[in-house]
């Protein structure tokens, strides 16, 4: 998986990389022009089964931030306290910055 996430040239590739056999149910994109991207902003909801606590989800929200930063990911935040947790990231080389939460509650 390492690899491959090294190879990917768009945050959806990323995204779908990290969760085979299963799937990215929810891809958003909108314009952001504050934080740290001002650029397009892409919003990934990541549905595991069998991954429902939010102790399971933080704990592929901190995998996530390892992996995307391994992969040449910019601005790599690992947030699995928040609420809903989330990674952020920025694509280093278009700027496009998205984040993947896990499940929707």
């Amino acid at each position: 998986m390492h690899e491959a996430l090294g190879r990917t040239n768009s945050a959806s590739e990323v995204a779908h990389g990290v969760t085979p056999p299963y799937g990215v149910t929810s891809v958003e994109h909108h314009k952001n022009f504050h934080g740290t991207c001002a650029r397009a902003d892409i919003d990934v909801c990541l549905e595991l089964p069998g991954v429902e606590d939010n102790e399971s989800k933080s704990a592929i929200v901190e995998r996530l931030g390892q992996l995307f930063t391994a992969a040449g990911m910019a601005d790599v935040h690992a947030i699995p306290r928040a609420r809903v947790p989330v990674c952020k990231a920025r694509h280093a080389a278009n700027g496009t910055c998205f984040d993947v939460t896990v499940g929707r509650s």
